[in-house]
Order: C-alpha cells, then structure tokens, then sequence
C-alpha cells in the first residue's frame, strides 16, 4: 500500500469515488490495521495515539475543578 499511496491520493482528490467503489479497488482499507498505516502514511501521526491524547485533553477540559 506505501506504493500506491500517491496514485490512491490522487483518485481520491481528482475522481471523488464513492467510499464502496473505493474499498472495492482498495479492499485492504477495510482492515483495522490498514486504516491506521494509512492515517499514518497521509498525515505522519499515529492514528490511536492522537485520538487518545485529544480525548484526554477534551475530558480534562471539561472536568470541573476540584477545589
């Protein structure tokens, strides 16, 4: 997938495929493990790590002070 991930970008971009027409070329991004790598390929963060750290952040913001 780190080989075709220019030409998937420009699909994406250019054409604006359904997501089923998408996941039928691409079927790999159905799996888990796929959606991660590739998050991490387009945006060079790890996916499970980002969303927990803003999770966090969002319930520590809204925690009310303990005083």
């Amino acid at each position: 997938m780190d080989l075709t991930l220019s030409f998937r970008r420009k699909e994406v971009v250019i054409d604006k495929p359904p997501v089923s027409q998408l996941l039928q070329r691409w079927p790999a991004l159905v799996l888990e493990s796929q959606v991660y790598q590739e998050f991490s390929r387009v945006v060079g963060k790890n996916l499970k790590q980002e969303f927990y750290a803003n999770l966090l952040i969002k319930e520590r913001s809204h925690r009310p002070d303990s005083q």
